[in-house]
């Protein structure tokens, strides 16, 4: 692809292979001009430190939940109160991993969709309940970012902000993007 002189990729990886792909594009020499990432390839520690964190500077992405470490977030209620939960249940795991902001939020979203099925937990009403959210906040979203499900819709995220990594941490930019 560096040699067909193409400027924009778009890395379909994840995991170790997320990393992996990074490190290899930086160690050919090849700066594409928009090099994109998924969302589950966005894990400072777990995916961009062991890449190289001078490697992903530049990479774009999305997501829908707050980076907790954006200044502009440091005294948010959810996230003060995520930070807290964390040093109480986790106190030894690195609360710049986004995976575990990421299972927050979606145990947050189960703990509502179990709380709805009150005592009828059979398949058929865990289906239902999971199945009619609308516009449900939950906590490290992004302003804006709501659950809504439908029947025939099963995508609880819709909304999403593009992040570029400047070598330190994951910088949102543009309008909140919504495929409604």
């Amino acid at each position: 692809m560096k040699a067909s002189g193409a400027n924009v990729l778009f890395g379909a990886a994840i995991g170790k292979f997320a990393s992996q792909m990074i490190r290899r594009v930086a160690e050919m020499g090849w700066k594409p001009d928009l090099f994109i990432v998924p969302t589950s390839a966005t894990s400072i520690t777990t995916i961009l430190g062991p890449a190289g964190l001078d490697n992903a500077t530049g990479l774009i992405s999305a997501s829908y939940q707050k980076n907790i470490f954006d200044p502009q977030w440091v005294d948010s209620p959810d996230v003060k109160e995520y930070l807290a939960f964390m040093k109480q249940y986790m106190s030894s795991a690195d609360v710049r991993d986004a995976t575990y902001t990421a299972s927050y939020v979606t145990t947050t979203l189960l703990v509502k969709v179990l709380r709805a099925c009150g005592d009828d937990l059979s398949r058929a009403n865990i289906m239902k309940q999971a199945t009619s959210l609308k516009n449900v906040e939950l906590p490290l979203l992004l302003p804006g970012v709501t659950v809504t499900t439908g029947p025939d819709d099963y995508q609880p995220f819709q909304q999403l902000r593009l992040l570029r990594f400047d070598g330190k941490s994951w910088v949102g930019f543009g309008e909140l993007l919504d495929d409604q």
